[in-house]
């Protein structure tokens, strides 16, 4: 992936596999740090926390070794039966906080602090807690939300959309490719039972084709072959899924967000409406979307033309962006 277009500062980047709770995935990436003499550990599911948080939180613990931001509680707080159907008491919700990431801290105490037998501790805060740490609060932010439940990520979307002076503007993008014997067919990012695949340079998937030309067209950054030249051996067989994944994050370099996509495949084959969800599901992935800012559906062509004959597919793709382009955007 460090050979995409738009993943700047790849060769910075230290990754690790993750354990099997949270504790050891954090223990494996304190032993990939090197120098580093204190670390910030985040919720990927978090993504909405501003700029002023993380520093807050970072000046705090370089002043007493440990911090993280929390939050009011403002709803009645109350205990249950253990059935869970009748009240059992109300809870003094005074001294209560709701606990957020990132959590700073000194890489020697959380070291300390998760050597053991930690299991079951739902933070890292926990675990210098039950080591004897102090941990200092910072306030926290109610934007930056846990992505957790059904519903989340429209709400994410739904404020990444209204948030800063953000513009909003439209691409459209148009792709076709023949049939060719002996390849895999891929649409949409997934894999479909086929004698024949897509012709092209790459995989040939002629609707996530579409969806990266008019996601650029929309930002005006060029289009799928001057980003990715076909002439070029480095995307010989390359996944469209991953060209796509370069181009959203040459987006955000720009300072563009994909928000919504609609697209149509045109071809008498394979078929779109009992593929959707898998299809949707992946193209939202990639994308970095909810499934419900994607909306794909198919058209035979009623005989016309080579895909009405069968003998390849179109795709037709509208993408809306949101953003705060940079001046060299181009907008």
């Amino acid at each position: 992936m460090n050979r995409l277009p738009g993943l700047k500062g790849l060769d910075r980047l230290v990754m690790t596999v993750g354990g099997a709770s949270r504790q050891e995935s954090v223990r494996r990436g304190l032993k990939r740090l090197k120098r580093a003499t204190h670390v910030l550990v985040h919720d990927a599911a978090r993504p909405l926390g501003s700029g002023d948080l993380w520093s807050r939180v970072m000046e705090r613990c370089l002043e007493t070794g440990a911090a993280i931001p929390v939050i009011d509680v403002d709803d009645t707080v109350k205990t249950v039966s253990g059935d869970g159907d009748t009240v059992a008491g109300t809870v003094d919700r005074s001294a209560l906080r709701l606990a957020q990431t990132p959590q700073a801290f000194s890489v020697p105490l959380l070291e300390r602090a998760l050597a053991g037998n930690r299991s079951g501790l739902t933070d890292e805060s926990s675990a210098l807690e039950k080591a004897g740490t102090d941990v200092s609060v910072v306030r926290g932010e109610r934007a930056n939300f846990k992505i957790t439940v059904e519903g989340d990520m429209d709400r994410a979307a739904s404020s990444l959309s209204r948030s800063g002076a953000r513009r909003r503007v439209t691409g459209i993008g148009i792709d076709f490719h023949p049939f060719e014997e002996g390849r895999r067919l891929f649409l949409g990012g997934c894999e479909f039972e086929s004698d024949a695949g897509l012709a092209g340079h790459s995989d040939g998937d002629v609707l996530l084709h579409a969806i990266s030309d008019a996601v650029l067209s929309a930002a005006r950054l060029g289009d799928i072959g001057t980003v990715y030249p076909p002439d070029d051996e480095a995307w010989r067989d390359a996944s469209s899924s991953d060209l796509l994944s370069g181009i959203v994050s040459m987006l955000g370099d720009h300072g563009w967000l994909v928000d919504r996509v609609d697209a149509t495949v045109i071809g008498e084959r394979p078929s779109i409406s009992s593929s959707r969800e898998r299809i949707i599901a992946r193209i939202a992935g990639t994308c970095l979307v909810p499934a419900t800012s994607v909306w794909v559906k198919g058209t035979t062509g009623n005989g016309l033309g080579f895909a009405g004959r069968g003998e390849g597919l179109a795709a037709v793709a509208l993408a809306e962006i949101v953003g705060s382009p940079d001046p060299g955007s181009g907008r």
